[in-house]
């Protein structure tokens, strides 16, 4: 089990024109926040991705939680071994710390 912060997260201030997303965990304190897209032309205005990136990060407790029920049912009904192989690596990379480019 990896050592993260419990969800569930939310976003906030997301929905005006300018300053920054953040995500916020149960006890109000900030996990992350996009801010006016890099390399953007409309410094301090919150692009479309900006929010998109926000509600994916937001997201990320539930989504490994859904993955890691994925490939427990995989594996009890036997699967390909390469789609739970992916789903297993996916999780992986939560515990071990993803590599980031």
């Amino acid at each position: 089990m990896s050592n993260h912060t419990p969800g569930p997260w939310t976003v906030e201030g997301a929905s005006g024109e300018s300053g920054e997303a953040e995500v916020i965990e149960s006890d109000n304190r900030i996990i992350a926040w996009t801010a006016d897209s890099l390399g953007s032309d409309s410094f301090g205005i919150l692009e479309d991705e900006d929010r998109a990136n926000a509600r994916l990060i937001a997201a990320a407790p539930d989504l490994l939680a859904a993955l890691r029920k994925a490939a427990d049912y995989m594996a009890e009904m036997g699967h390909p071994a390469n789609v739970l192989d992916e789903a297993r690596a996916a999780i992986a990379k939560v515990g071990k710390g993803a590599h980031v480019e």
